[in-house]
């Protein structure tokens, strides 16, 4: 469905109540009497993003919004199962054909917008690489791992722990959210809020379009993943891991975060800038000491 931004707020509440969510993620006061782009200019918000997650939120299959709200009540599968469906495939398929399209408008406006072009495509280049990689670590380790403890803990009398391992790689997804956000900031700075230059062409146009929809997809599979499966996963206090010899301190609590797989201090000081960190786990988990 396609929603238009002449629309009344109250008006679109009405029909559809569950797009209040939605509003209130740009700062918009659901309870406004006004049209979505009077709303959305008050508060600087790019017209075109805010009717784009507006559109995924009605479009959302039929029961969804319950399932949302309610996803603590089933198991890891199901809820990665449906991030996977919802938002990954699409993701996948977007990065590298805004890529292409990217590089194909800055060849064809590099005259007059080559400055602003370049620079998009320097900020997409390294968020393209940087989300490739975290969605890597996610559905190779991050998942497996969480589907794993939950399954072993099925039918068992005593709870599976998790480790200050599990929750160490937790916060650095968490930390990578961040990341790609503040990206996906920038690079709406940039572009002035994907705003169209006059002489823009058909692809300049579906260049911002699709960059819009990305933000979009990417802010609604973060937050999911944010408010529900990392915290509900979590279940009562970390264990520490079962390895001899190993006096390890609630990374928490500690400035210096410490590797999963040596248990000392990481040499590069936090997880944030070790390049090693992801391998630390993958070898720990391997290593069946977590």
């Amino acid at each position: 469905m396609s929603i238009g931004e002449s629309i009344n707020i109250q008006e679109l509440l009405k029909e559809h109540p569950h797009t209040r969510v939605a509003l209130e993620r740009f700062g918009i006061d659901p309870d406004e009497d006004a049209t979505l782009e009077s709303a959305a200019s008050q508060k600087s918000v790019p017209i075109k993003l805010l009717l784009a997650l507006l559109d995924e939120t009605i479009d959302a299959p039929a029961g969804s919004d319950e399932k949302v709200h309610d996803w603590s009540h089933v198991k890891s599968k199901e809820l990665i199962d449906y991030i996977m469906t919802q938002y990954r495939a699409c993701m996948k398929r977007d990065l590298p054909r805004l890529e292409r399209l990217l590089e194909q408008v800055l060849q064809t406006h590099q005259r007059r917008h080559g400055a602003i072009l370049g620079a998009l495509q320097a900020f997409f280049a390294t968020f393209k690489t940087d989300i490739e990689e975290h969605l890597r670590n996610e559905e190779q380790i991050l998942f497996p791992r969480i589907c794993d403890i939950d399954r072993k803990g099925e039918g068992s009398s005593s709870r599976v722990g998790w480790t200050s391992i599990d929750i160490n790689a937790m916060q650095q997804i968490r930390h990578e959210h961040e990341l790609a956000d503040q990206a996906l900031n920038e690079m709406r700075e940039l572009t002035s809020n994907y705003r169209l230059p006059e002489d823009a062409c058909e692809n300049f146009a579906a260049l911002y379009e699709g960059l819009i929809a990305l933000e979009a997809n990417l802010c609604e599979h973060i937050d999911l993943e944010n408010d529900f499966l990392w915290p509900v996963r979590l279940r009562g206090p970390a264990t520490m891991p079962k390895t001899a010899g190993r006096n390890l301190v609630d990374p928490a609590q500690c400035p210096l975060d410490f590797c999963p797989l040596s248990g000392e201090p990481c040499e590069a000081g936090t997880h944030a800038n070790c390049v090693r960190f992801w391998n630390c786990v993958v070898k720990t988990i391997a290593r069946g000491e977590t």
